[in-house]
């Protein structure tokens, strides 16, 4: 099987927090799916130092086994286990993905805070706007964590707990960006439904924290028949239907695709930014470029300015 790297990390011995139990792997296929493998303690170092993240291998003689544990990554009912028989090889792949993400809904999210809090729960990717960052708070054992607010298009919002080291990573990697004043994309991955001081939250578990100014997003600027300006914000889920291809892969198509086009647009007006601090930036709700509806809106809006 042909297989690229998208995530790497340790889970520790339960009697020996100092001591590594095993590697958690998450590997990508052409397809798109998602396996997890386990490297355990004795093969670590056969394995431990041949395979990278973001790399593509070519791996054999592996072992299939029931997905159980406290790091179940994926919905899937096997994972893969290493076997001193296994081989590794590198190889160039160029047509299996370099991220692989599999972003949940937020209401899906919320939705597991009434079924199930166990160590077995399934880990997503998640992807929103940065709305609001917590203080480091010191818990247990001299452990810190900082809390922040994600929100989506639909103006719904998640609580996620971030551990050490990405407690002062995300406000670092804020201050790096070009313009860390504007609003920021967060990306998190393998992000759990746990309860942490009796109150149900999300936290990341084992990858850094990624932020995306322009990476799930598009910014267009519109007019209107009076010639008046503003900024609409279009993420991935709008602008796949017109192009089929994801705001990452915008660019070199969005003349062609959306310039001088007329369209009608659902917005969301943001009581902090647009209300409170008067941004002329809107995230789009939805869109369409369907000739009826469009001639429909402009002869409302037409009469209404008349």
């Amino acid at each position: 099987m042909n297989v690229r790297v998208i995530h790497r990390w340790t889970r520790p011995d339960i009697r020996d927090k100092t001591k590594t139990n095993s590697i958690e792997l998450l590997l990508l296929d052409v397809e798109n799916e998602i396996i997890q493998a386990t490297i355990m303690r004795q093969l670590i170092s056969f394995f431990g130092s041949k395979i990278l993240v973001g790399k593509v291998y070519s791996i054999r003689n592996i072992t299939v086994v029931d997905n159980l544990g406290p790091d179940k990554a994926t919905p899937k009912p096997c994972r893969l286990k290493f076997e001193f028989s296994s081989k590794v090889q590198e190889i160039t792949d160029t047509s299996i993905s370099v991220h692989g993400y599999r972003f949940a809904k937020f209401e899906d999210i919320i939705s597991r805070q009434s079924v199930n809090y166990s160590l077995h729960s399934v880990m997503s990717d998640v992807v929103g706007k940065l709305y609001e960052i917590g203080p480091i708070v010191e818990t247990w054992h001299e452990h810190k964590c900082r809390t922040i607010k994600l929100e989506d298009i639909e103006g719904c919002q998640l609580s996620c707990t971030l551990w050490p080291p990405h407690t002062v990573q995300l406000p670092a990697l804020i201050s790096e960006q070009p313009n860390p004043n504007q609003s920021k994309i967060i990306v998190m991955q393998c992000v759990e439904t746990k309860k942490f001081e009796g109150i149900v939250a999300q936290y990341f578990l084992c990858t850094p924290v990624n932020i995306f100014e322009e990476r799930f997003q598009v910014k267009f600027i519109v007019a209107d028949t009076t010639d008046e300006e503003a900024a609409f914000v279009v993420f991935d889920s709008q602008i796949t239907q017109f192009i089929n291809h994801t705001a990452a892969e915008l660019l070199a198509k969005i003349e062609k695709a959306f310039i001088d086009k007329t369209f009608v647009f659902k917005i969301g007006i943001h009581d902090k930014y647009n209300v409170c601090n008067g941004s002329n930036s809107y995230t789009v709700l939805h869109m369409s470029d369907d000739v009826g509806l469009c001639e429909k809106w402009l002869a409302k809006y037409t009469e209404l300015f008349k």
